[in-house]
Order: structure tokens, then C-alpha cells, then sequence
């Protein structure tokens, strides 16, 4: 129903006579290249699927320029400025897509001396690649990248509780899963104790996080391998306790008859 309303009010447009109507049709299009170009400056600091609509706004704006033109609803020296106003907001878009392939391909490629782009990254889109790539790079198990992304984050963002909240237990799963697999003894150990202290910083900050029975039981765990027997067992049977739904719970009761009958 309201696209037929949309359909209509745009045939009465371009329906109506040409002379009468030019002035009005040079403000209809200014007053909205110009909003355009206001939300194409400010895009930055929102998320992608702004610039989606804003690419389709422009597109159907083009496509109402060209009837007009067809009917003559412009002067030709009107048309010539409009369509080049709207060309440039085509072209402002390519640039902003252009800068975020770029970061993109860094954060893929992502090195300790890579060189990202700061006025990029510190915009709401940057974040939201950081974080999407921290995510990616954790489910794909390149754990060492997704470590990086997240630090990059949590170094130089603290605005965003929700992004906050996925960048430090990221970086503290990141840790502890790249520490199960780490041959190396003295390494293993130091991304250990730096999973514990993520998880714990996390749990301080957000004790109502949502994976906090998650965050505890990798503690357990992490405390165990470090030979904390006594430590770990009070984290399983916070799980056990205070998560009595959880996944986890089973393997911690588990746990913790094990650990007492064979160590404590």
C-alpha cells in the first residue's frame, strides 16, 4: 500500500507541466542531494547497511532524474548541475568502499608491523571489522591473527560495552585455545595465565555476561593444567552451583571427583 502511495504522488510529478512545475522539481532534487551528501559525511560513524541504502537511495534518485529529464520537468542547465551532483555522490560512495576494502585486506593479512589505517579504523565501520575479523579469525583457528585483531580493539577502544564485551573474551578464548595446542611448555603456560587474566577481567567488569559459565570453565581448566588443583576446583563448582543449566556442569562434577581423589 505504500509503495502504490509512493507510485502515485511520483506520476502526479511527472504528469503535471513541465514550466510550471521547474522550480519546484530544482528544490525536490537539491533538498535531497543535499541530505545525501550530509548522511555520506557522517556515515563513518554507522554501520553497513547504511551505506547499502544510502548507495540504493542515490540509485532511485537517479533513476526519478532521468524521467524528468525524458519529460522535459527540467531546464537543461538544471539537469546538467543536477546530474553531476549526483554522479560526484556516486563517486563519494566508491571512495568510502574503496577504504574499506583497504583495511579489509590488512586485517586478513594482518602482521605485528602492519600499518592500518588510524582515521578509518577508529570509525564505527573500523570497529565493525575488527571485530567481524577477530570473530572469523577465532572460528577459523588462526588464533595468533585473531589475538592481534582483538588487541588492536581493545588498545584502542573502550566506548562500546557490546564490542568491549566480544574483543575481551575473544582475545581470552584466543589465548586459551592457542595454549592447548602450543608445544611448547613455557609458552603454553604464559597463554594460560593470559587467559586467566582476560576471563577475569571479563567476569569483574560483566558478571552477567552472557558465556560467563563458559569463561569459568575454561578458568578451571586453565588452573589445572598450571597445577592449581585446589583453585580450579572452586571454579567447577561455581559452575555447578550458579550455572545449573549449563553445558558445562557435567564435566565439572566430574572434574572435581577426579581432582579429589587423586590429588587432594
Amino acid at each position: 500500500m505504500r509503495y502504490r502511495y509512493k507510485s502515485c504522488i511520483l506520476l502526479i510529478f511527472l504528469c503535471v507541466s513541465a514550466c510550471s512545475f521547474n522550480r519546484v522539481n530544482k528544490e525536490l532534487f537539491t533538498n535531497q542531494i543535499h541530505n545525501l551528501k550530509n548522511e555520506i559525511v557522517t556515515i563513518n560513524c554507522s554501520y553497513f547497511n547504511l551505506l547499502e541504502k544510502l548507495k540504493s537511495r542515490i540509485h532511485t534518485l537517479e533513476i526519478i532524474f532521468n524521467r524528468f529529464r525524458t519529460i522535459d520537468a527540467l531546464t537543461e542547465v538544471v539537469g546538467k548541475r543536477i546530474y553531476l551532483e549526483i554522479q560526484n555522490l556516486h563517486k563519494q560512495l566508491k571512495k568510502i568502499d574503496h577504504s574499506i576494502d583497504l583495511l579489509r585486506k590488512d586485517l586478513i593479512g594482518l602482521k605485528s608491523d602492519i600499518k592500518l589505517d588510524q582515521k578509518l579504523i577508529s570509525t564505527r565501520i573500523g570497529k565493525d571489522l575488527l571485530i567481524q575479523h577477530g570473530n572469523t579469525f577465532l572460528k577459523k583457528q588462526k588464533f595468533n591473527r585473531a589475538i592481534k585483531t582483538f588487541e588492536i580493539y581493545l588498545n584502542m577502544f573502550t566506548d562500546n560495552k557490546e564490542y568491549f564485551v566480544i574483543a575481551l573474551f575473544g582475545n581470552a578464548m584466543a589465548n586459551f585455545e592457542l595454549a592447548k595446542i602450543q608445544n611448547n611448555n613455557n609458552k603454553r603456560v604464559k597463554l594460560y595465565i593470559e587467559s586467566i587474566l582476560f576471563f577475569q577481567k571479563l567476569l569483574v567488569k560483566f558478571p552477567n555476561f552472557i558465556n560467563a559459565d563458559k569463561a569459568i570453565y575454561a578458568i578451571a581448566q586453565a588452573l589445572e593444567f598450571l597445577q592449581y588443583k585446589k583453585d580450579s576446583v572452586i571454579f567447577y563448582k561455581q559452575i555447578v552451583s550458579k550455572y545449573c543449566n549449563s553445558k558445562y556442569v557435567i564435566n565439572s562434577k566430574n572434574n572435581v571427583i577426579y581432582l579429589y581423589d587423586n590429588y587432594l
